[in-house]
């Protein structure tokens, strides 16, 4: 009985310590493909010359979010996410996370190629979109337009696709 008091106080610790997320994206061009997004919750992840775009790992596993130019993460997402598009909106969340501060990347995959199409330059071809909705056509995203503070009582985003 007393271990079971004792792990009942320590998951009660550790989920008060945890923050909801919830990610609202808009945007969309049409109603077909997947959402893929991705949270990361440090500048060194979010590379100062990041492009959304997903890869296929060498084991075979897809792997979306925001990489480097050189198609690598310094360091992996806390969190990657994938849903149909079945709306006008599309809502995820909440994720649990401890308090801190995040950027958060998405995009439509449109044709289901498992990957973001982009031109040679590294400019969009699907929807995309960041935390903060910086622009992504005139400007290189960084952790500073695209980052925001979670607090513990929690926060709703909205990512309009671009």
């Amino acid at each position: 009985m007393l271990r079971l008091s004792v792990v009942l106080l320590l998951l009660a610790a550790l989920s008060a310590h945890a923050a909801n997320l919830e990610i609202e994206v808009r945007g969309f061009k049409g109603r077909n493909g997947l959402l893929h997004l991705a949270v990361f919750d440090n500048a060194e992840g979010f590379a100062m010359d990041v492009k959304p775009r997903a890869m296929v790992s060498e084991s075979g596993e897809l792997v979306t979010g925001i990489f480097a130019a050189d198609g690598q993460w310094p360091h992996p997402p806390v969190e990657t996410l994938m849903g149909p598009v079945t709306g006008k909106t599309v809502t995820f969340g909440p994720i649990d996370l401890p308090p801190g501060t995040y950027a958060v990347g998405v995009y439509q995959d449109t044709n289901n190629d498992q990957r973001l199409g982009t031109t040679f330059t590294g400019r969009c071809l699907e929807p995309c979109g960041l935390s903060n909705n910086p622009p992504l056509r005139d400007q290189t995203p960084t952790w500073e337009n695209s980052s925001f503070e979670l607090p513990a009582e929690g926060r709703r985003i909205v990512i309009d696709l671009q």
